[in-house]
This record gives structure tokens, sequence and C-alpha cells, in this order.
């Protein structure tokens, strides 16, 4: 044990209720969606253009391993009986890797507005990454927050499953009250203190070195900024979030350098869940399924 205790459970729901539902069937397309042109030119030639950014998509279904009670679950979360926010799942199949959505794992993707910035309507600068043992993006982003504090709308929503912890690094430089922060939720929805997460250096042993137990939270809200309106600056250069289990409090079984981000900024469902009735046998047997666009970066 250590990474995730259940694999047949996955953390699942708005902010405003989430809980433990069974992980969807073996095959789920998750693959990222982006804009994308080929074509084959007149002297035989081709070209191909793809955006660098893109958004995740993902097809679930459960089959005849669905349960009445959660087809009647994810149909109340569609229709917004749970709230009417975002749907946020981390999916165990990620949990020692990174589940931070891309941009935030590497905030150079943001450079020449090619993903979301991770501060609205602030383009980053870039710097070439020092050379590094850790596997890091090779453009580090340079912030120059505008005003001091968090802001809501800046922040990314990690939501931490039930018992377990959450562990988070962050490779940046930072100058002034500039920083990488976290800000715990709890379990009422209260937006706490913000905290500095220490600065990981490139060759650091191990990125995700900041750990933070469920205990009392819903999640945390991570954010760049500054606290006061002295100049500053954040330089950025990668990212990591990563999910452990008791006993593995300490996140022995985790990676320890940096791999791009599998997450998500938050999810709406595509149309309605299909719900499919088989037979009476057992009280009921049913086929459920549904699909989810990643929405929450491009959100105003």
């Amino acid at each position: 044990m250590g990474i995730y205790d259940n694999e047949k459970r996955m953390w699942f729901g708005t902010e405003e209720r989430m809980g433990w539902i069974e992980t969807p069937l073996s095959g789920a397309d998750v693959s990222p969606a982006g804009w994308s042109a080929d074509a084959t030119m007149l002297n035989g030639g081709g070209f191909a253009l793809n955006s660098w950014a893109s958004h995740k998509r993902f097809s679930f279904g459960w089959g005849e391993s669905a349960t009445r009670q959660l087809a009647s679950t994810l149909h109340s979360y569609a229709d917004g009986s749970f709230g009417r926010g975002l749907i946020y799942f981390l999916d165990p199949m990620w949990y020692e890797i990174n589940v931070l959505p891309k941009h935030w794992a590497d905030p150079s993707m943001a450079l020449n507005a090619e993903a979301p910035p991770l501060i609205y309507d602030v383009d980053p600068s870039s710097t070439p990454t020092s050379p590094n043992s850790n596997n890091l993006p090779v453009q580090t982003a340079i912030y120059t927050p505008p005003t001091a504090g968090f802001n809501q709308a800046d922040s990314l929503f990690i939501p931490i499953p039930e018992n377990h912890y959450l562990h988070l690094g962050a490779v940046y430089t930072r100058t002034g009250t500039g920083g990488v922060f976290y800000s715990p939720v709890s379990l009422t929805g209260a937006t706490g203190a913000a905290v500095l997460l220490p600065q990981t250096a490139p060759n650091a042993a191990t990125l995700n070195a900041t750990v933070i137990p469920q205990s009392g939270l819903k999640g945390i809200r991570l954010w760049i900024g500054k606290t006061s309106g002295a100049a500053s600056t954040v330089s950025i250069t990668g990212m990591v979030a990563r999910i452990s289990s008791p006993p593995d409090a300490i996140g022995g079984m985790l990676e320890r350098n940096w791999l791009g981000g599998q997450g998500h900024t938050g999810c709406r469902f595509v149309g309605k869940p299909t719900l499919v009735n088989y037979n009476g046998v057992l009280g009921g047997q049913v086929g459920v399924g549904a699909t989810f666009a990643e929405v929450g970066g491009w959100l105003d």
C-alpha cells in the first residue's frame, strides 16, 4: 500500500460535494484535445500544425459493473443537485505521476499566449532553464504579479481525497514578496491563510517535498502572486502534485523528478450521462456512461 489503497474507487464531485465513486472500466479514453490542421501541397510536400496547449476530454463507462446508486449519483451531479460549479476528479492512474493540469505543471506553456496564463491577463516572459537532473522543461516562465494578495479566479483548486496526502512542489525563484502559494480550503469551503511554497532547486533530490494531509480540508487553491505592493517577480520552471495514502505519508513510493501534468482545471458534463437498464438480477443491473470536457482554465 502507499500510493493508493483502493483502485476500485475514484474521488469525484464539485467543491460543494465530493465523495468516492466506483472507478470507470479500463480502456477509458482520457485523451487531450487541441487544434490541428494538415494537408498535402501541390508539389507533394506536406504540413501539419498543432496547438501546443490542449484541454482534456474524459469518456468514462461503467458497463454492467455500475450500481443503480452510482447511476443515480452521476445524474444528480449532472442535474446540479450537488452544486452547479465545475466537476473535479482525480484519476488514480496518475496519482504518483502528476495530477496538475499540463500548463500548471509546465508554466512555460503560457509563453506567447499558447496556453492560459497562471495570472489572468499577465503574459510571462521567459529564460532558458539551467541544466538539471530532474527532467525539467527547457524554458522558465517569469511572472510579474500586478497586485498583491489572493485572487480566487487566478487559483487552481486541487481536491485531496479523504484520508490521503497531497505532495506538492515548485521549482522557482522569486524577488520581493512574490512566490508560489497555496491556500487551504476547509470542509466548510472557507479559504485559509496563504502558505508560501518552499523554493525547490532544479537539482533537488525530490521535487514534491511539501506534504499536505487531507484532515479537515476539501483541498487547496494553488496560486502565483505577491503579498505586498512591492515590485516582485516569480520565475517558475515546473510544478508537481502527487497523491499518496497511508501509511506512505512521506511519499516514499512517489516519483521524484518532474513529469508532465495529467490532471485538469475542472470539467463540465458533455450532455447527460447515458443509462441502460439490463435486467432485474440482484435488484437491478444497469450500465452508465458519461463524457466530461475540461473547461476551467478557459473561463473568464
